[in-house]
């Protein structure tokens, strides 16, 4: 029901991982739920997967570790263990293959061997082998793990997954902690990144010692499905740095994007230009941590205090924050190392908001069918006329003088987004007048 709520198309049960227990109840070995005291040992959490997601209309793909601590790596046997997955479950969408190419190797189990017996089984089944290779060699979709492959370029041509875990340790299991969670901006953007790059985004949840999903992963996959953010996260990257900095990346810290830049150097710094209200310094904090002196615009503000009382390290903290800036202008923030070379500066995102301004719009004139309409507006003291032709993508502002200032177009959705121009508004579901919420953006 979770997943069918967040709006996902299939789900993926991990069958057999490394240590070889099987969540079905396999004729060829005793590792397996069979054996186990759950439900007399008649459970099968394979099954019950597969009719539960089928009965809410999700697809359904099977992960399975090629590697095998504890059976082996049989090539006889795999074929037999997933005879048993591809016979007794019904139509499989997808098997997700792991521990094969980057650790057993296809010397040992070939590739085209169990991609022909699948195919003999089940022709529809996609073969996906988690090689890490990002191409299309011994897979039929390249798959990407978030936390060490990145995500495709935006040229992508392959046929493209990458999964990612919800958590913020980096962990694919059940364990303590199953409620450090990734940030609700670090899952959108990873979604709206895995989206441009033409790839699919899997999202690993953990499930609990009862087989249920906790409760704070089922509420935040809800938010993920629903977000729309008027706010916009800037990986450290986006900014300038001059001195003696190092980039730290695949970090399982639940640092923004899993990377940071960090320096030693006192005096070294950093400059973010952005355009907004509101901007937020996000990094770690950490004992090992030195300051930071921020200016704003050219003007000291305030030291942002990374330090912490404790060993205890703590990812995507907002450190320093400005508020009441002008949307008519560039800004630059500044960050100067202030710590010691015993400690480290470290930086990590920024996050940059944007005021919301309720206006009214009076309506001048409309023709009967209503193929278009004019309004008008204030905005930044100037009165904007608004000509909005419904049925194009295109919405054109002129100010009094009928000169045009700017354009904007609309998503499918009825949202309206202004190209980087000039400093403007989004009108949010703008097709009917009255009162509406314009969002100044760049």
């Amino acid at each position: 029901d979770a997943a069918k709520a967040a709006g996902m198309k299939y789900l993926n049960l991990t069958t057999k991982h490394h240590d070889g227990f099987c969540l079905w109840n396999s004729s060829y070995t005793a590792y397996d739920v069979g054996s186990s005291s759950w439900r007399g040992g008649n459970g099968d959490v394979v099954k019950e997967f597969a009719d539960s997601a089928r009965s809410r209309g999700l697809k359904v793909f099977f992960y399975y570790s090629i590697w095998d601590k504890t059976n082996g790596n049989d090539t006889t046997f795999i074929k037999n263990q997933l005879t048993e997955l591809l016979t007794k479950y019904g139509a499989i969408d997808g098997l997700w293959f792991d521990g094969w190419g980057w650790k057993v190797g296809y010397a040992a189990v070939p590739y085209e061997t169990i991609h022909r017996h699948i195919k003999s089984l089940q022709p529809n089944c996609l073969v996906m082998e988690n090689n890490h290779q990002k191409t299309l060699y011994n897979t039929e979709i390249t798959l990407y793990e978030r936390n060490l492959d990145g995500i495709p370029s935006l040229n992508n041509l392959y046929p493209t997954e990458v999964c990612c875990n919800i958590r913020s340790d980096g962990k694919w299991f059940f364990s303590s902690g199953a409620c450090n969670l990734r940030s609700l901006d670090y899952l959108w953007v990873s979604l709206r990144d895995v989206n441009a790059s033409k790839a699919n985004y899997l999202l690993d949840l953990t499930p609990d010692t009862a087989g249920l999903i906790p409760k704070c992963q089922v509420d935040l996959l809800r938010e993920v499905s629903v977000f729309k953010p008027d706010s916009q996260m800037r990986n450290q990257d986006a900014a300038l740095f001059y001195g003696t900095w190092s980039n730290s990346r695949n970090r399982p810290y639940g640092d923004y994007m899993d990377d940071l830049q960090y320096t030693r150097t006192p005096g070294d710094s950093f400059v973010f230009s952005f355009s907004g209200t509101s901007v937020e310094f996000i990094t770690e904090q950490n004992s090992e941590h030195g300051d930071f002196l921020i200016l704003i615009d050219g003007v000291v503000q305030d030291t942002a205090r990374c330090g912490a009382a404790t060993g205890i390290r703590s990812a995507q903290k907002v450190v320093f924050k400005a508020t009441g800036l002008s949307a008519e202008r560039q800004h630059f923030l500044k960050g100067v190392y202030i710590g010691t070379a015993s400690k480290y500066g470290v930086v990590d995102a920024f996050r940059v908001s944007h005021d919301t301004l309720n206006v009214s719009l009076e309506q001048i004139s409309s023709n009967v069918a209503k193929s278009h309409f004019f309004a008008k507006f204030v905005h930044s003291g100037r009165i904007i006329m608004f000509d909005k032709r419904l049925s194009g993508e295109k919405l054109v502002f002129f100010d009094i003088s009928g000169k045009r200032l700017f354009h904007l177009y609309a998503d499918i959705n009825g949202n309206v987004y202004l190209p980087r121009i000039r400093p403007g508004v989004m009108v949010t579901k703008s097709k009917s007048l009255g009162v509406i919420k314009l969002l100044v953006i760049e």
